[in-house]
């Protein structure tokens, strides 16, 4: 366990770093919609003080949204290939198990469906 500890590290922290881009997208979101209604279609101003992204424009918010969906999907990639690599070396190192089956189970077609 402890020769793959880092590649589960790894795996935890890019999961986590990858669903905070999944929530920051949803609040991306609200913030456009907020910012559309707020200035609304005629173009007035409603003065809010206390929001949030309030004064960027919508263009800037919709490419930070899309910066954050592109790192999301390589973020997530990477977690799942970290993940994957641990179970391969797991199974990896047992010899002749079939990648975990038991002894004494095979396929129809010569042991592990080969």
């Amino acid at each position: 366990m402890k020769p793959l500890l880092h590649i589960m590290m790894a795996a935890i922290i890019l999961g986590t770093l990858g669903y905070l881009c999944a929530i920051f997208l949803t609040i991306l979101a609200g913030q456009v919609i907020v910012h559309g209604l707020l200035t609304g279609a005629a173009g007035m101003t409603v003065p809010v003080e206390n929001m949030w992204l309030v004064f960027t424009p919508g263009k800037t918010i919709i490419t930070v949204m899309i910066v954050t969906a592109v790192l999301r999907g390589i973020l997530h990639y990477m977690e799942q290939y970290c993940n994957h690599s641990e179970i391969l070396k797991r199974i990896g190192g047992r010899e002749n198990n079939c990648a975990g089956i038991p002894q004494g189970i095979h396929y129809e077609r010569g042991g592990c469906g080969v």
